[in-house]
């Protein structure tokens, strides 16, 4: 009887003992949810995982696996891993000594804080000087980061010569029209649907659609120059642009009905030039201008231009009897008159718009007067101290063509280095 007792309290005790060592479950900690800015925009974020605040009333965690939509991306109590943009929850399954398991999850959102990117193009493309000929099209085009939130809202207006007040609007492209002259500048902005907006960027835009203004070139003969086979005659012009500028003009000249050819310029923007005229010929001018932003204006063509070589054997030559003829083949037509009498004159009538006493210069010359229809215009000295024939002393140009006589007066007065005081003529320059 005591023997069987005995075991009946053996067994009891050893269920209250059972009872008392049964194992408690872990705790998983998965860390706290965090935040964590994009800062780069490369739509993801290096991030830790810390299960380490796990625990395990009755013993110790042996294992610690994490997940992310079921799979495993890693072992142990920290890990690191890369988040996307937005929110994303991780798993931590924690398994103790006595294989005992639990789990616990954390969100990881990662923050998009760049703001969007807005390119600007004109349409048509402006030439290389940044103008256009024509009405354009700005074209804005915003685009955000990687895995951003989005691009929700553009603005822009236009100041300058087009005013344009500002305007909001959904969406991420925009198309703004410019056609007024001038400058106008486009400002813009995109804001992603976070919130982040750009920095206000502009854009210029230049429109010329004006062609520029040239006036028909006038003629007239260099003040002074040596009257040899050819005759040189300055060609000017005038031109002007008002908005985007002068860029270059372009001469043209024919030369008794030929083709036109173009006359080289010293510089794009030069508004004159010289060019040898032949006697007997008849030269024609034309021009054209043309902008900065292409625009060309229609050729403007010139009065037709020819000179006349007046010996000074002509019938409209009116010398006083105190002139004598001299020959030379160095002499424009071979012959020359000259006086060194005080008073004696030499008169010529003429119609034209240019006129070009030629004469002999030397350290034997004199000084005369010049009388133009009628009044005094100049005193003109002769001297020089190595003889020179077929000068051109003393020009005159008029502002178009007429009827005008010219006398020439011997004064009997010299250069106080001049040997003589002698006149000569040989012969006038006309413009027609």
């Amino acid at each position: 009887m005591f023997s069987g007792g005995f075991t009946e309290v053996i067994q009891s005790t050893s269920r209250i003992l059972s009872a008392a060592v049964t194992n408690g479950s872990p705790i998983a900690d998965a860390g706290p949810d965090q935040e964590l800015a994009d800062a780069d925009g490369d739509g993801r974020e290096n991030v830790t995982l810390d299960a380490s605040a796990s625990t395990d009333p009755d013993g110790v965690i042996e294992k610690y696996v994490w997940y992310l939509n079921n799979y495993v991306i890693g072992e142990g109590p920290v890990i690191s891993t890369t988040a996307p943009t937005g929110a994303t929850t991780y798993a931590v399954e924690v398994t103790d000594d006595d294989q005992s398991t639990r789990w616990d999850e954390v969100t990881i959102t990662v923050v998009d804080v760049v703001a969007p990117q807005t390119s600007a193009t004109v349409s048509p493309s402006p030439n290389s000087l940044g103008w256009n000929r024509s009405p354009v099209m700005v074209i804005l085009q915003s685009e955000d980061n990687y895995d951003g939130s989005g691009v929700d809202r553009m603005w822009f207006d236009a100041t300058g010569a087009q005013s344009i007040p500002g305007v909001t609007f959904e969406g991420s492209k925009a198309w703004v029209s410019i056609g007024a002259e001038g400058t106008s500048t486009v400002h813009y902005y995109a804001t992603d649907t976070r919130g982040n907006t750009e920095p206000t960027r502009s854009i210029g835009v230049k429109i010329d659609t004006t062609v520029p203004i040239v006036t028909p070139p006038q003629f007239r003969l260099p003040a002074t120059f040596s009257a040899t086979q050819t005759r040189p005659v300055t060609i000017s012009w005038t031109g002007r642009d008002s908005r985007s500028g002068l860029q270059s003009f372009q001469l043209q000249m024919s030369r008794s009905g030929s083709v036109y050819q173009n006359v080289a310029l010293s510089n794009p923007r030069a508004t004159q030039t010289i060019v040898d005229a032949i006697p007997g010929q008849v030269l024609r001018f034309r021009i054209r201008a043309t902008d900065h932003a292409g625009n060309r204006s229609a050729w403007i063509s010139s009065a037709p231009l020819s000179i006349i070589t007046s010996e000074e054997t002509v019938a409209s030559f009116s010398p006083t009897a105190k002139w004598t003829q001299a020959t030379s083949p160095s002499f424009s037509g071979g012959s020359a008159r000259y006086s060194t009498t005080t008073g004696s004159t030499a008169s010529y009538s003429f119609t034209g718009r240019s006129i070009a006493w030629v004469s002999a210069v030397g350290p034997y010359s004199g000084i005369a007067e010049i009388w133009l229809d009628g009044l005094k215009v100049r005193t003109v000295d002769l001297y020089r101290p190595t003889a020179q024939r077929g000068e051109a002393v003393w020009v005159r140009n008029f502002s178009s063509t007429g009827d005008h006589t010219v006398q020439i007066r011997v004064t009997g007065n010299r250069n106080i280095d001049s040997l003589a005081s002698r006149i000569d003529v040989d012969g006038f320059l006309v413009m027609k």
